[in-house]
């Protein structure tokens, strides 16, 4: 996949690896799957996951998962 260096989005960003993260994440992917997809430690894939909520003010695992998916076809167009 290519991404480039940050996006974006709603008056703030992601770093191309937090978008690789939420766009693996969206296709159902597990920390432990996508730690092991882009060669990171899980820890480290947490760790993206919670500067993303941070970022954008999102409490919890649910609320992440739906940013995700209103921002879907933001992240189609930049993966593709």
């Amino acid at each position: 996949m290519f991404f480039p260096t940050s996006f974006p989005i709603h008056g703030s960003y992601l770093t191309a690896r937090e978008a690789e993260v939420l766009w693996l994440g969206l296709q159902g992917l597990t920390i432990l799957q996508i730690s092991e997809r882009i060669v990171r430690s899980p820890k480290t894939i947490t760790r993206h996951r919670e500067n993303i909520r941070t970022r954008f003010g999102l409490t919890g695992y649910h609320r992440l998962q739906l940013f995700a998916l209103k921002i879907r076809p933001e992240l189609e167009k930049w993966v593709k």
